[in-house]
Formats: structure tokens, C-alpha cells, sequence
């Protein structure tokens, strides 16, 4: 009976913290500042700023947060006829509020209390993105930034992108870049999309980017005459390629490079060419027809991973080639499809085209065997068909 008491003790006092929020709010604000900022760093910076403003008590700790994280996911309009809205009203409206949400957070920060990670998602809207870019530029001259992340949207899908759009959008891109090559300079992580750049644009902004670490790159092209992309950095680590309509990469010299992922290219010949890679560790490729017959030996390659596998001559020659090179290669995954985020909402009905992908485990021992055969000191066991 007594724990039967206790209980209903406890059930009680969540009652009435539910029914009375005050009383959360002030159990929250009675803990420290030093847990209470940990609590809130690991929110998105608008939702912790809106929690400090819950109390006098806390209001002084919105200036003291050190992993910033501002996007416009955190400033969907909740109003009566939103979906009345026209899209291209939301986003600007979204944008506006990155944009003072950053220019009132960094300005008013306390430059004594160290900024540890600062990320920012905007749209491509030339005024915004230029508060965005001034503002994070004047705290990179005061603030030691250990980490500095811009990942720049476009107001339309991939999919609805007709190619003035994706010019128009590279014009955009490179008239900011010019604006702000400031903010740019001191980036360790950048995330392009849905651009289309003449040839020496993405090397220039590259190069600008000189504490750059991870690069991702999706639907983001070069003008018809060229269709070759080169890659210099001396700090790079990760690299992420996608949807490039390229006929050839060039790793020429990315000394740090440990991980690279290049998906949904098209052409006939070899994709990638390595120069200076010594780093590198994880290779993740995608694509619809694999003909990729030139690969160097490589002593640090430990993990390839394939989407979209058949098993063609294409294919099994393929990981054959990267088997014989990649002496210390400890796992290859082959995936039959790769589920893009655009088609997620798809109804898992409807028909695909059919597969050839081996399901049994006969014939997965099969495809294993085809591959590893006649290669010295190569085990079969390092190949996994994954779902």
C-alpha cells in the first residue's frame, strides 16, 4: 500500500506540471547556467533563444551559446491561410528571418564567451544573403570559429529546375561569393545546389575557402563546353558529388581527403581520375551504368559502396578493378537501389523496373565467387549484398 501511495504521489506532481507550465519553467530555471547552456546548445538557436526569453532568469544566457544553428526550417509562417501563400512568399519571408536572426544573434553575442559552431541554411536571395554574409564575415574577425557551415538553398526542387533557373542561380551564387569572399574565407563546410557555373567558378570558390573540410555539391553544373571539374584543397577531408552531369572529376591534389561520394553521373567512360589522395579511406558511388575500367592501386581504401548494382559484366569487371587495387579494402556493400529524397513520397506500389539484383544466398555466393576469382589475397567474405 505504501508504494501504491507513492506512486500516485508521483503520478500527482506530472499532473500538475502538466496542467501548469509555469511550474516547468521554473524547475528549468533553477538549474545553473553552465547545464542550462548545455541543454540549450543542443537545440536549434531560435527555439533556445525563445526558451531564454521564458524568464528573467535566463534572458542573459541567449548571448552566451556557443553552437549557433540558424535555418529557415525554424521560421515556417504559423498563420490562418498559409497554405494560401504563394511558396516564393514563404521562403522570402523564411529568409528575412534567417537573416536578422543572424545579423541580432552574432551581433549582440558576448565576444568574451568562445563560438564553437556556427551553421547557417538560407535561400539564394541576393539582399539576405548579403546581411547573412557581412554579419558572419565580422565574427569571424572576432570570434575564434571552429567550425563554419553555409548551406545555401534555391527556391525550386532539382527536378523543377529548368536550366535558366540553374543559371540564373549560379549568377546569384558568384554575385555573392564576390560580396562576401570575407565570410567565404573562413567556411570549414559548404553545401551548393541546383547551379550552373561557368568553368573556373567552383575552383575560384574553392580556393577562397581555404579552411574548407567537407564540400557537398548536388545538381551543380559547368557550362556545355566543359564537363570536367578539377579539385585542389589542401584540408579538404569530405568530399559529396551528386547529380554533376560531368564527364570526369579530377582529384588532382586533396591530401586530406578521407571520404568521397560521387552518385548519379552519366557517361561512358571512367568518372573519376586520382591524383594526390593519399588519405583516402571511404569510396560510395552511384550509378545507373557502371563502366569505370581505370583504377590506381590504392593502400588506404578500406570501404566501397555501390548503389544500383546489377549483376552485368559492367559491374563485376568494375569491383574486380577496385579489389585488385584496394589491397587493404575491408568492405564492399551492394545495394540494388538507392531511395532519393524527391521520390520518398512515392507509393511503394507502383512498379519499378524489374531487378537482377541476387537475392538467395546461392546466388549471392555466385556473384561473390565471380568476383574474387583468380585474385590472390582477396576473400570473398568482405562483400555484403545489403537491402
Amino acid at each position: 500500500m505504501k508504494n501504491n501511495k507513492g506512486s500516485r504521489r508521483n503520478r500527482n506532481k506530472k499532473s500538475a506540471a502538466h496542467n501548469n507550465p509555469q511550474l516547468v519553467v521554473d524547475r528549468f530555471t533553477k538549474l545553473p547556467d553552465d547545464l542550462l547552456l548545455n541543454i540549450l546548445d543542443r537545440l536549434n538557436t531560435p527555439d533556445a533563444v525563445r526558451t531564454c526569453l521564458l524568464s528573467k532568469r535566463t534572458i542573459h544566457l541567449r548571448h552566451l551559446l556557443s553552437n549557433l544553428d540558424i535555418s529557415v526550417d525554424s521560421f515556417v509562417p504559423h498563420y490562418y491561410g498559409y497554405y494560401a501563400t504563394s511558396k516564393d512568399a514563404i521562403q522570402i519571408q523564411m529568409n528575412a528571418a534567417v537573416s536578422d536572426a543572424t545579423d541580432n544573434i552574432l551581433n549582440f553575442r558576448n565576444q568574451e564567451i568562445p563560438l564553437r559552431q556556427l551553421t547557417i541554411c538560407f535561400y539564394l536571395k541576393y539582399y539576405d544573403c548579403l546581411t547573412i554574409g557581412k554579419t558572419v564575415a565580422r565574427a569571424m574577425a572576432t570570434h575564434n570559429l571552429d567550425s563554419a557551415e553555409f548551406i545555401i538553398l534555391t527556391g525550386k526542387r532539382a527536378q523543377h529546375c529548368s536550366i535558366d533557373d540553374l543559371r540564373h542561380n549560379g549568377k546569384q551564387l558568384m554575385t555573392f561569393f564576390g560580396a562576401c569572399t570575407d565570410a567565404f574565407a573562413g567556411l570549414t563546410r559548404l553545401h551548393l545546389r541546383n547551379l550552373r557555373l561557368a568553368e573556373a567558378d567552383i575552383p575560384n570558390i574553392i580556393a577562397t575557402c581555404k579552411r574548407l573540410e567537407y564540400l557537398r555539391l548536388s545538381m551543380c553544373q559547368t557550362e556545355d563546353s566543359v564537363l570536367q571539374m578539377k579539385f585542389e584543397h589542401p584540408r579538404l577531408v569530405e568530399l559529396n558529388i551528386s547529380s554533376a552531369g560531368l564527364e570526369l572529376v579530377e582529384l588532382s591534389s586533396l591530401p586530406n581527403l578521407k571520404r568521397l561520394v560521387f552518385s548519379l553521373w552519366n557517361c561512358p567512360q571512367e568518372p573519376l581520375s586520382f591524383g594526390n589522395v593519399p588519405l583516402l579511406s571511404s569510396l560510395s558511388l552511384t550509378d545507373e551504368s557502371m563502366r569505370w575500367q581505370k583504377v590506381i592501386r590504392h593502400y588506404n581504401l578500406t570501404k566501397l559502396t555501390i548503389y544500383g548494382f546489377q549483376p552485368n559484366d559492367n559491374f563485376l569487371g568494375y569491383i574486380r578493378h577496385i579489389m585488385e587495387a584496394a589491397v587493404n579494402l575491408e568492405d564492399v556493400s551492394l545495394y540494388d537501389r538507392k531511395v532519393l529524397e524527391c521520390c520518398e513520397d512515392l507509393d511503394p506500389k507502383i512498379k519499378v523496373a524489374p531487378s537482377g539484383y541476387p537475392e538467395t544466398i546461392q546466388e549471392q555466393e555466385l556473384r561473390r565467387k565471380q568476383i574474387t576469382e583468380g585474385l590472390v589475397m582477396v576473400s570473398p567474405h568482405v562483400i555484403h549484398f545489403r537491402s
